[in-house]
């Protein structure tokens, strides 16, 4: 089976090669030169359409509606009976968008955002919510299966985007605990090694601590999933909250992350909150 394969970020690069292994992987990236270890690179958006399964992996609700439907989009080449499955973590409303344009057009849209990493990405062991009609995600499930450890589907659409996004909500704050606990902690005269062996044996357990454990030991903050784009989610997740009355108790916990982009941290893993919080002096 053919796949093309849109969007060479760090994840979406991981999930390509990964894809690579078991089908032939036409990659697309508006800066070409990103495009790495697939079967053939796609010069254009037509190119990509060409084949029946197309996969996205963008930075942005509005970065997938002009990939979709902006001058020269995929819309504007024949997807009819093909199949769009999207891995972007999407605005709760554009996601929605996306299914009825699409649908309008004879092709399945596969709202299926990815929980996970870049080493996760690279071996197929991210989590996948796929939100989609049953018969759709028949047709797309190894695919899927390839792409993660864990897939969940469901018929409802917009309900895999609206989840993600409460993870990725757990997910800031959680790491937040964590860089306060541990940069805080050295202020007061404690060893770093020590705090983290308590954490990771204790209330700190966690898939978060396990990952960046070793970036919170050797301070090195190369992004795997950058400050800009939790940011980006938690925007969303505020916005879904308001929606419904209902505020973002932990907006404190976003401005804090907010400060922190622009002073610099904004490209930097969001696991270099630690090093911003390290920053901070005491009276």
């Amino acid at each position: 089976m053919k796949i093309s394969f849109v969007g060479f970020g760090k994840i979406g690069s991981a999930m390509a090669e990964n894809l690579n292994r078991y089908y032939e992987v036409t990659g697309f990236n508006r800066n070409i030169d990103k495009v790495k270890n697939v079967s053939k690179i796609a010069r254009s958006l037509k190119e990509v359409s060409e084949n029946d399964i197309v996969i996205l992996n963008l930075s942005d609700s509005l970065a997938v509606g002009e990939v979709l439907f902006g001058e020269g989009g995929l819309a504007s080449h024949n997807l009819s009976s093909k199949i769009v499955i999207d891995t972007t973590t999407n605005h709760f409303e554009k996601v929605i968008e996306f299914h009825e344009k699409l649908t309008n057009m004879n092709c399945s849209y596969v709202e299926a955002p990815v929980i996970g990493s870049v080493i996760p990405a690279l071996n197929g062991q991210l989590t996948v919510l796929a939100s989609c009609e049953r018969g759709v995600f028949e047709n797309v499930k190894d695919i899927l299966m390839c792409i993660g450890k864990k897939v969940i589907h469901y018929t409802e659409k917009g309900l895999a985007t609206k989840l993600k996004l409460l993870n990725n909500l757990v997910l800031s704050n959680f790491m937040f605990a964590i860089a306060e606990a541990t940069s805080f902690g050295e202020k007061i005269g404690l060893d770093k090694t020590k705090i983290i062996e308590v954490l990771e044996n204790g209330a700190g357990n966690s898939v978060v601590l396990n990952a960046k454990k070793g970036k919170l030991l050797n301070e090195d903050f190369d992004a795997h999933f950058d400050v800009k784009t939790l940011l980006k989610d938690l925007n969303y997740v505020q916005e879904l909250f308001e929606k419904n009355n209902l505020p973002l108790l932990s907006n404190c916990t976003k401005n804090i992350y907010s400060i922190a982009s622009n002073m610099g941290y904004s490209d930097k893993d969001f696991s270099g909150i630690y090093s911003f919080l390290k920053k901070i002096k005491g009276d």
